[in-house]
C-alpha cells in the first residue's frame, strides 16, 4: 500500500466525519474545526501504526521506523507506537536509540514490568555486569525417575552423552537400552541394539557423522551403529589379549575419531581406530608409574588422555600414544567416574556423591553444586548444550537436571523477532529464546511455548514447525567486495566463492551480491549453482570502482537473510581491505548488532596472506564468526560444518488464532511464554491481519 493511498484514505474518513459534524444541528463550527483536526490525527496515526507493524513484521525495519516516528508526530502520548519504535530500533541495530525510547516510556510510567526487565538485560550484556559475576552456584531444577506411573522408563542409568541440538542419550544399564530424552526429558527414541540387543550398555558417544558408538560392559565388546540405530560392527571380545577386554566402561574419541576405552576388568585403556581396529594399550605398570588399578571416567582434551582412577582416587595424565605423563592427586576425589570438559581448561568430575570442578592450571577444585536431593551413586556429570549439568544416579535410579543460579532466579529471555499473519487465521511466530547473557536455549519442544492473544484469549496449542537446533540447512548470502584495487585480482575473488559455493552444496544455497560504489546489486539468486557464484563474483572490470559502500552491502546481504528458516552466514571475500567509504551510513557498532540480532555470522573470506583490517575481524568476532583463507588444506568444507553448528535458540511456531481481525483493521496483541524446567520468560508483541475488502 503506497503511502499516497494510505493518505488519501486517512483524509477521506477524516471528511465524512466533517459532514456528519455539519449535517448535526448541535455542531457549532468551531467544534466541527477541531474535531476535523483531531479526527485526521487519528486517523492517519491508526494507518501509520498499521503499517508500522505491518513493515516491521515483513523486516522492514527502516520503514518500521519511519511509520512509527510518524504516529508520534500526530500522536505523542501514542504509547504503543513509542513501545514498537524502540523495538524497530533494535532489530535495525540502533540498540542505543531503542534504549533511550524504552527508558522514556519507563520514565513516564507507561512501560511494563517486562519491558524494565528487557531494559535491564541489555545494558547488562552491553557493560561488565556479567565479567564481573562470581562463579554461579547451581541448583537442581529437575529430577527424571527411572519408573513413571507404574512402568520402568530407565533401570540404572550409568552414562550421558549430551547432543548439540539440547537433547542428550541415556544409557540404561539394567534395561539394556540406550535412550534419546530431549531437553524436558522426554523419551524421543529408545535403541535396543537390534536383533543381538545390548547387553549391559555402559557408555554411548556420537560422532562427527552421526553413528554412534556404545560400550558393552556384560558383552565384552564396542558397538558401532548407524544414526537410526542399526548395528554396523562390533569390535572386542572377552579376554586379556590385544585388543580383548574386561568389562569395558566409559569412551572418549580424540580429534581423529580414534576411540578410548577403559578396560576395568584388565585395568588398562584400549585405544580402536574409527572402524574398531586395534592400536594399542596403555596403563599398565611401567617404570616410576604404577599402574591403573580401576580406571573408570575418561576425557580426550587436545593431545592428553585424562583417565579418573576410581581406586586410587586421582586422574592420571598420557599422552595420546599412551605414554604416562603425571598424576593428579590429593583433590578431594571419591571414587571419581566421569570426566568431561567444564569449559576450556576445566574438568567435570562426577565425584560418587557430589560434582567437582578442576582448574588444570592451578590444580584446585571447586564446588559449586547444591544438590539438595538423596544421591546414591553419581556416575556422570556432563554439561549439556544448554549449559546445564545433566546427572546420572545409577544407584537411585534417577536422572537429576542442575542449573545456573541466574537462571533460575532471573528466568529466560524470550524475543518475538516477527509475526507472519497473511494466512491469517493461521499465524507463525519467529521467536528467539535466551538466557539473560544472550546464550541460547535449545532444543525446547512445542509444549515448552503458551501463546495467548489480547492476553485473554488462549490460542489454538502451538506447533513447532522448524528449530535452528535441528536445522540441517544454511544459507549463505556471498558479498563481494568491488574495490578498484581489486580488479586485477577478479579471478581469485570468483575462486574462493566458487571453492565456497561448492562446499555448501547439498547443505543449503548461496546467492551473491556485489558491494557496489553507488549501491549494493543483487549478482545471482539464492541456489545458484558454484559456477554462477563465481561469475557473479568475479565481476566485470567496470564494475570496480572507487568508494566502495561496505556498510550498504552488508546491510542490503544481511536483509536477503532475515526471515529465512535456515542457519545465517554472511560471507565477504575480500583482501582484508577496507575503503575510505565503508562506513558512511551505518558505524561498525550498528552493522555488528544487526548482524548478531538477527542470528547472521560474518566471515571474511580472504584471498590475501596477511592480518584484515580490524573492523572486520571485530565484525567476525562480535557475530560468531571468523576470518577464513580460502586456501585451506582440508577446503570449506569444515567451515560450512561450522556455520550448521552455530545455534541462537530460534524456533517458529504455528497456531491458529481464535480473534476476529475485523477484516484486517484490528491490532491483535501477542503474548508468548516460555516453560522450561523450572525456568520461564515472556515477552509481548502484535500484528494486523491483511486487509479485506
Amino acid at each position: 500500500m503506497s503511502s499516497a493511498y494510505r493518505l488519501r484514505a486517512a483524509t477521506w474518513a477524516a471528511l465524512w466525519v466533517v459532514v456528519i459534524g455539519f449535517l448535526s444541528p448541535v455542531a457549532a463550527p468551531h467544534a466541527v474545526q477541531a474535531q476535523e483536526n483531531v479526527t485526521i490525527d487519528a486517523v492517519t496515526a491508526e494507518e501509520e501504526f498499521r503499517w508500522g507493524v505491518r513493515a516491521f513484521n515483513n523486516g522492514r525495519y527502516n520503514e518500521a521506523i519511519r511509520s512509527f516516528n510518524r504516529v508520534l508526530s500526530h500522536d505523542p502520548e501514542n504509547t504503543a507506537a513509542r513501545s514498537w519504535l524502540g523495538r524497530a530500533f533494535y532489530f535495525s541495530g540502533f540498540e542505543d536509540a531503542a534504549i533511550a525510547e524504552w527508558n522514556a516510556l519507563l520514565s513516564a510510567g507507561d512501560g511494563t514490568a517486562q519491558l524494565q526487565t528487557w531494559v535491564e538485560t541489555l545494558e547488562a550484556r552491553r557493560g561488565l555486569a556479567f565479567e564481573l559475576e562470581p562463579a554461579e552456584d547451581y541448583l537442581i531444577s529437575a529430577e527424571f525417575s527411572g519408573r513413571s506411573e507404574g512402568r520402568s522408563v530407565f533401570a540404572q542409568p550409568v552414562s550421558v552423552h549430551p547432543r548439540s541440538d539440547g537433547s542428550f542419550f541415556l544409557s540404561s544399564y539394567a534395561g539394556g537400552e540406550v535412550l534419546l530424552l530431549d531437553a524436558n526429558g522426554a523419551v524421543r527414541r529408545t535403541l535396543r541394539g537390534g536383533l543381538e540387543g545390548f547387553n549391559r550398555p555402559f557408555d554411548v558417544v556420537e560422532l562427527g557423522d552421526g553413528s554412534l558408538l556404545v560400550s558393552e560392559f556384560g558383552a565384552h565388546r564396542v558397538s558401532k551403529l548407524n544414526p537410526d540405530g542399526s548395528r554396523v560392527r562390533s569390535f572386542g571380545s572377552r579376554g586379556l589379549g590385544e585388543g580383548e577386554m574386561l568389562g569395558p566402561q566409559y569412551l572418549a574419541i580424540d580429534r581423529d575419531d580414534n576411540v578410548y576405552v577403559t578396560d576395568w576388568g584388565n585395568r588398562r585403556v584400549l585405544k580402536f581406530d574409527a572402524d574398531g581396529e586395534f592400536l594399542l594399550s596403555f596403563g599398565r605398570s611401567r617404570g616410576a608409574f604404577g599402574g591403573l588399578r580401576a580406571p573408570t571416567g575418561i576425557v580426550v582434551l587436545g593431545d592428553t588422555v585424562y583417565v579418573a582412577d576410581a581406586e586410587r582416587e586421582e586422574l592420571v595424565l598420557f599422552d595420546l600414544s599412551g605414554n604416562y605423563l603425571e598424576t593428579i592427586g590429593d583433590i578431594g576425589l571419591n571414587r571419581p567416574e566421569t570426566l568431561s570438559e567444564y569449559d576450556e581448561g576445566r574438568l567435570l568430575i562426577a565425584n560418587r556423591d557430589d560434582v567437582v570442578i578442576l582448574e588444570l592450571d592451578t590444580v584446585t577444585t571447586e564446588r559449586r553444586f547444591r544438590l539438595d536431593t538423596e544421591i546414591g551413586k553419581l556416575t556422570a556429570a556432563v554439561p549439556d548444550a544448554n549449559r546445564n549439568i545433566v546427572l546420572a544416579d545409577q544407584a537411585a535410579n534417577k536422572v537429576v537436571v542442575a542449573s545456573p543460579a541466574s537462571r533460575l532466579y532471573a528466568g529466560i529471555r524470550p524475543r518475538i523477532d516477527r509475526v507472519y499473519s497473511d494466512a491469517f487465521p493461521e499465524v507463525m511466530v519467529e521467536v528467539t529464546v535466551q538466557d539473560r547473557r544472550g546464550r541460547p536455549i535449545l532444543g525446547l519442544q512445542a509444549e515448552n511455548f503458551i501463546i495467548t492473544e489480547d492476553r485473554y484469549s488462549p490460542a489454538s496449542r502451538p506447533s513447532l514447525e522448524w528449530a535452528d537446533a535441528a536445522a540441517e540447512t544454511v544459507e549463505v548470502a556471498i558479498l563481494a567486495s568491488r574495490r578498484a584495487e581489486l580488479e586485477p585480482r577478479r579471478d581469485e575473488l570468483g575462486r574462493a566463492a566458487e571453492a565456497l559455493a561448492d562446499a555448501v552444496s547439498g547443505r543449503g544455497r548461496v546467492q551473491a551480491i556485489a558491494a557496489a560504489a553507488d549501491s549494493p546489486v543483487l549478482e545471482a539468486e539464492p541456489g545458484a549453482g558454484a559456477l554462477t557464484v563465481r561469475n557473479a563474483v568475479r565481476g566485470e572490470p567496470a564494475q570496480f570502482r572507487e568508494g566502495e559502500r561496505f556498510d550498504l552491502g552488508v546491510r542490503f546481504a544481511a536483509s536477503q537473510l532475515v526471515g529465512e528458516p535456515r542457519k545465517r552466514s554472511l560471507v565477504y571475500v575480500t583482501d582484508g581491505r577496507l575503503g575510505e567509504d565503508a562506513f558512511s551510513t551505518y558505524d561498525l557498532i550498528e552493522l555488528a548488532q544487526f548482524l548478531r540480532t538477527h542470528g547472521i555470522r560474518f566471515y571474511p573470506l580472504m584471498i590475501a596472506q596477511q592480518a584484515p583490517d580490524e573492523e572486520l575481524a571485530y565484525l567476525a568476532e562480535f557475530t560468531g564468526g571468523r576470518v577464513v583463507g580460502h586456501a585451506q588444506p582440508r577446503g570449506l568444507s569444515p567451515v560450512v560444518a561450522e556455520m550448521l553448528g552455530a545455534h541462537d535458540g530460534r524456533y517458529r511456531l504455528r497456531y491458529r488464532s481464535a480473534l476476529d481481525s475485523d477484516f484486517g483493521r484490528r491490532y491483535i496483541p501477542l503474548e508468548l511464554e516460555v516453560i522450561h524446567l523450572e525456568t520461564s520468560g515472556r515477552d509481548e508483541a502484535g500484528y494486523f491481519a491483511p486487509l479485506q475488502f
